[in-house]
């Protein structure tokens, strides 16, 4: 009798940005819907099982769904009730995820609006292939 085997891959298929700053999550939201005209909103914190400790930690969460261009984006906290979101980054607060077709104009183009806004230190841009820990960010 002949084995079949299904193989199931996560789909990375989004575009991220960390963020650093000192302000709260509903404190740097408020500034990105003031500054950029988006809609940030809180919905219930994101509970996710690190993989190396096995603990159940939960991470802030927003979300904004820019339907004119067809992406939805979440703004999710690296520190979390037990744990970093992404380890590999600690050093950042926060990640801008963008999920849905971002060209890479409108990604530098967001940057720089980012980096203008008083309540970010500094944002950079992260390569999600490279992450060790991105299966933190499937939703």
């Amino acid at each position: 009798m002949a084995i079949k085997k299904l193989s199931i891959e996560d789909d990375y298929d989004f575009s991220l940005v960390g963020i650093s700053s000192h302000s709260k999550d509903y404190r740097l939201c408020w500034s990105l819907n003031t500054a950029l005209g988006t809609n940030f909103t809180k919905l219930d914190d994101l509970r996710v099982e690190l993989i190396k400790s096995h603990e159940v930690s939960f991470f802030s969460f927003y979300e904004f769904e820019d339907e004119e261009n067809f992406a939805t984006h979440y703004i999710l906290a690296n520190n979390g009730s037990s744990g970093f979101l992404l380890p590999e980054h600690k050093n950042l607060d926060y990640f801008w995820m963008i999920k849905g077709s971002i060209s890479s104009k409108n990604k530098n183009d967001l940057l720089k609006k980012l980096s203008s806004i008083d309540s970010i230190i500094t944002c950079v841009e992260i390569d999600v292939s490279n992450l060790k820990s991105k299966q933190n960010l499937i939703f």
